[in-house]
């Protein structure tokens, strides 16, 4: 009775639910529908509501576009060039009506003549002001001007490094466009390895061809545009920041060339096939500006060792001062880095550097210290314009000199010498080095080695020394000859065959008495093959005897051959008896573990 009255209600509430979710489908569609009505007629409005295009109503209420007051109305523009620092050059202005280039005349206020463009230039202070421009074109629209700017003869400048970068402000509403011309440097780096490179430094002509024209390379582009000094005179009379004087800083190069930067490949694959160090595939080099680093590049062999820094600005945006610019290398192991600036390349030149070891050997007693001096030869070429011959100097000349002593080891290491010899202009000579050792009273001098190894210096005492004679006596029977030798300190020094013919004699001479420390070398002798004071000879069996010492000499003795000794049985080194052990002990466990699994099998049966 409860389980009907239970599923009466369940059916009841169902219907209940069913019917709210219909109810609630209903309300949501007419929601939707309300909102989407709602945004239809919010956009119709926004439409209506748009604010419209000003017009103006004539007297017989038609309404028309507005008009220009005066279609004739003529405006005037100001154009102005600024420069940071005192390098200021010529510069034409290009000026653009809705876009199109205006041909304008101006007068150059010195000469009366006609110019093309605007011209900005110290005549007229970098400023003019062009009038009498239409405001409005045909049509009635105002006319939008732009304008552009031409530095004139920049060239010039980039030849020594450094160029612009012109920031334009204004506007055609503003009447006025500012050239902000920014002076940016560029500086170029060149590597060399163990060479200087063939540059014509500024001042120093060449010896073979003097200089009569400067050549400069346009940024811009491969080709080259040369000046001659006349030439070149006008264009640093145009510009206030160069006058004749300064073209002391001019780089010359000949008629014939271009300023010259670049390295003979065959020359640097020679140097490096030479040179016992290692040349890197690239290097890092650092540009520091006022000695803050700004900028790092890398160099590299397939770059054919040059890059260039780009860019940078040449005055400092605070106080206006002038940049420093210099370039700095990380470090090449084996390489010593040396710096040649130019107005052309800053040139880094690595040169390879070796360590040069020396170490000292005594024979006989040591003395307290030596002195011992490292040298170098190499050879120098200068062009004679006496004889119009190139001249080759032999050069010789100390480098080092150190101290050899206990304290030290007897040893030192000569750091960091130079390998080649490099100077402009000339090729690189490698160094050839070579040590000497001041004289040692009573000792003799013998040095081994070379630069790339290490040198060994062994210094011999001539003075004490001695000679030890040695004697063969026998007693009985005798062999065909023998054999002494002598050790000193326990190391083999000589030996000799003693026979009939030299009757069975020999004296060791020149001896060392002394160590290095001072004691006297323990100097004993062994007849070759003696074994326990017994020897064989010619199937013969001896009994060997030694007497005397280094003062007196040696004597060997040989005694009467012994009898033939007893053979005895070899005893064994071993039984087998713990062989038997191990077997029975294998028998046993094969036995339990038999039984151990018979018993296993009989109780799983059950």
């Amino acid at each position: 009775m409860e389980l009907r009255v239970y599923t009466v209600i369940y059916e009841k509430l169902g219907g209940l639910y069913r019917m709210s979710m219909r109810k609630v489908q209903r309300i949501f569609v007419i929601l939707c529908t309300f909102i989407m009505l709602l945004s239809v007629n919010n956009s119709v409005n926004a439409i209506d509501t748009t604010t419209p295009a000003p017009t103006t109503t004539t007297a017989a209420g038609t309404i028309t576009p507005t008009t220009p007051i005066n279609p004739n109305e003529k405006i005037e523009i100001l154009f102005r060039s600024r420069w940071t620092g005192n390098d200021r050059l010529s510069a034409r202005v290009h000026l653009f009506a809705n876009g199109e280039e205006l041909d304008i005349q101006t007068t150059n206020p010195s000469t009366g003549q006609q110019r093309d463009g605007i011209i900005l230039d110290y005549q007229n202070a970098w400023e003019y002001r062009q009038a009498n421009l239409p405001r409005y074109d045909q049509d009635g629209n105002e006319i939008t001007y732009t304008a552009t700017q031409e530095i004139i003869n920049e060239d010039l400048f980039a030849f020594h490094g450094f160029r612009f970068k012109t920031v334009t402000t204004g506007s055609s509403e503003e009447r006025s466009f500012i050239f902000n011309n920014i002076s940016i440097i560029n500086i170029k780096v060149g590597k060399s390895w163990n060479e200087y490179p063939n540059i014509v430094i500024p001042g120093t002509p060449s010896p073979a061809y003097p200089p009569v024209m400067l050549n400069v390379n346009t940024l811009d582009s491969e080709d080259s545009v040369s000046y001659d000094e006349e030439e070149l005179n006008e264009l640093v009379a145009e510009s206030d920041a160069l006058d004749a004087d300064n073209l002391n800083y001019v780089t010359y190069a000949s008629s014939l060339d271009e300023v010259d930067t670049s390295l003979e490949e065959d020359a640097q694959a020679t140097t490096a096939q030479q040179s016992s160090v290692a040349i890197p595939d690239s290097i890092t080099v650092n540009l520091l500006a006022d000695g803050v680093v700004v900028g790092t590049i890398q160099v590299t062999k397939e770059q054919d060792w040059e890059s260039e820094f780009v860019g940078y600005p040449r005055f400092d945006e605070n106080d206006g001062h002038e940049i420093n610019y210099t370039i700095e290398e990380v470090p090449v192991n084996g390489y010593k880095t040396e710096y040649v600036h130019t107005r052309v390349i800053d040139m880094i030149i690595n040169r390879s550097i070796i360590d040069i070891p020396v170490v000292k050997k005594w024979v006989g007693k040591m003395q307290s210290s030596v002195q011992v001096t490292l040298h170098r030869k190499y050879t120098t070429t200068y062009f004679d314009y006496a004889t119009s011959r190139n001249v080759t100097d032999n050069h010789d000349e100390v480098v080092e000199t150190a101290e050899l002593n206990a304290a030290n080891n007897w040893k030192y290491i000569f750091r960091e010498q130079y390998e080649f010899y490099t100077v402009a202009g000339q090729d690189p000579s490698k160094y050839e080095y070579y040590i000497t050792e001041d004289s040692v009273a009573n000792y003799a001098t013998d040095i081994t080695g070379n630069q790339d190894k290490g040198f060994t210096i062994t210094n011999t005492n001539t003075t004490d020394l001695i000679n030890i004679p040695v004697e063969k006596n026998w007693d009985g029977d005798t062999a065909n000859s023998t054999k002494i030798t002598l050790f000193a300190n326990g190391n083999e020094v000589e030996t000799v065959e003693l026979n009939a013919t030299n009757n069975w004699k020999h004296t060791f001479t020149h001896l060392q008495k002394y160590n290095n420390d001072g004691s006297e070398v323990a100097y004993t002798i062994k007849e070759v093959g003696e074994n326990g004071n017994i020897i064989e000879l010619d199937g013969k069996r001896f009994d060997v005897e030694y007497t005397g010492d280094i003062t007196h000499g040696f004597k060997v003795t040989n005694k009467r051959p012994l009898d033939p000794p007893t053979p005895t049985q070899t005893p064994k080194t071993s039984d087998d008896t713990h062989v038997k052990v191990y077997g029975l002990m294998m028998l046993l466990s094969a036995v339990l573990v038999v039984i151990v699994a018979a018993k296993r099998m009989k109780y799983s049966n059950y």
